[in-house]
């Protein structure tokens, strides 16, 4: 069963055809990888496939509760997470870990000022239960 099948998708920007009547399909334990110059729509596949953009013609089925994750191009890191020696544990915790196990100096500054009782952001909660 296939994770995302593309059937004829086209995209175009203006007069310029980005992509032309592409037909794919991606299966479970598939790896997939593309390689092209500057400008061929390799981005902007992905995200059609993420559901980011739409295509202008053809369809994109994928499969239901299906999450698609996608770095972007234009990365902005702050600085722990950017001078983190092993970047994977940073990407999976959404932030850097130093590597003496401690909060960054940033980390406890942003503790610092937030105001006793003040309430939490979810995603604030789910870090510190990790």
């Amino acid at each position: 069963m296939s994770l995302v099948r593309l059937s004829g998708v086209v995209r175009e920007v203006g007069t310029f055809v980005i992509l032309d009547r592409i037909d794919a399909a991606i299966t479970a334990g598939e790896r997939v990888g593309m390689v092209g110059p500057n400008g061929a729509g390799k981005t902007t596949l992905l995200r059609i496939i993420a559901g980011i953009d739409e295509p202008d013609a053809g369809e994109v089925q994928r499969r239901r509760n299906l999450r698609v994750g996608l770095l972007a191009q234009e990365a902005h890191f702050d600085e722990a997470f950017a001078s983190a020696p092993d970047l994977r544990p940073a990407v999976r915790r959404g932030r850097a870990q130093p590597a003496h196990g401690r909060a960054s100096r940033s980390s406890r500054a942003r503790a610092r000022h937030q105001p006793r009782g003040a309430p939490r952001s979810r995603r604030g909660r789910a870090r510190r239960q990790s």
